[in-house]
């Protein structure tokens, strides 16, 4: 029996012709049958299958056809084609770093001190207790480290957070100002937490005042001991703040004030859903010099 080729809109399957349907030699067209074919039913005792809906067309599918039909999701947007398979997979979008111009100057001093003192990163590590992979982002100004982390890095340089935020020692004065758009700030970017710098730094300062900005439900996260004899005192101005170390927990309110040795290692939390303020008076003592004064 003869058989031709028909095409699909898929792919190109073969119908078996009845006898008297003979194939073109030409063009693989079938050669009808004299008689005229009227209606559906005259196609049927042909063996022409007739097709009524999509089910009927389906029965007439080879079933590799059908399966291959059912499981291919339909794609309608790139975001459909993650996960389809490795080959219909959305490419992969190169993740671009812009450069914070404020941690890459924290990191150009970290890096200058550590060796000003001869440290490896190694050694450094170990001093400050914070991780090499962690420091060696941080010299290249690639991560901001948190307050905490700070505090660590500049008591292993012996040296003060100010100086680490850029500031260097002026010669002493008796008189001087710092306006509100002149202070040194810091902000941890992952928590919203802001430390400003009130007062001047000059030589021989062993007092810092600061000003801290607490988001709600956040934390300064623990704060290493400073040298023995170093104080701070505490004057909550707005919402309430919480200052803790590993064996007390002290909460102000507006207006409160705490007076406390940190020769221990401390936080301060705002567990409330409003932002905090809080002053602190940093004193060092006064045999601790400008270079390795602790203060944070």
């Amino acid at each position: 029996m003869p058989t031709v080729a028909r095409p699909s809109c898929r792919k190109v399957t073969r119908c078996i012709l009845p006898p008297d349907i003979s194939a073109c030699p030409a063009n693989g067209s079938p050669h009808l049958p004299k008689t005229p074919l009227s209606s559906i039913e005259d196609f049927g005792k042909l063996g022409i299958p007739t097709i009524y809906s999509l089910e009927d067309a389906r029965d007439h599918l080879p079933q590799q056809d059908v399966t291959r039909r059912a499981t291919t999701p339909k794609m309608e947007s790139p975001a459909d084609y993650n996960g389809a398979s490795p080959d219909m997979a959305k490419p992969a979008t190169r993740k671009v770093v812009r450069e914070d111009p404020v941690s890459r100057a924290f990191g150009d001093r970290v890096r200058m001190l550590r060796e000003q003192a001869n440290l490896t990163l190694e050694q450094f590590s170990k001093q400050s207790g914070v991780s090499r992979a962690m420091l060696s982002k941080v010299e290249r100004g690639e991560k901001s480290p948190t307050i905490g982390v700070a505090r660590r890095i500049a008591l292993a340089l012996e040296t003060s957070f100010s100086t680490l935020m850029g500031d260097h020692d002026a010669p002493r004065r008796a008189f001087a100002v710092v306006r509100k758009d002149q202070r040194q700030i810091f902000r941890d970017s992952k928590t919203g937490f802001e430390r400003f710098l009130l007062s001047p730094v000059m030589a021989g300062m062993a007092v810092e005042v600061v000003l801290h900005h607490l988001p709600p439900k956040t934390s300064t996260g623990k704060l290493p001991a400073y040298p023995q004899g170093t104080s701070k005192h505490v004057l909550a101005t707005h919402g309430r703040v919480t200052v803790r170390t590993k064996d007390t927990e002290t909460v102000l309110d507006e207006g409160d004030s705490l007076y406390f040795e940190v020769d221990v290692e401390h936080w301060f939390e705002n567990k409330t859903a409003r932002r905090c303020e809080y002053y602190l008076v940093i004193s060092a003592p006064p045999s601790y010099g400008r270079r390795n004064d602790g203060k944070g």
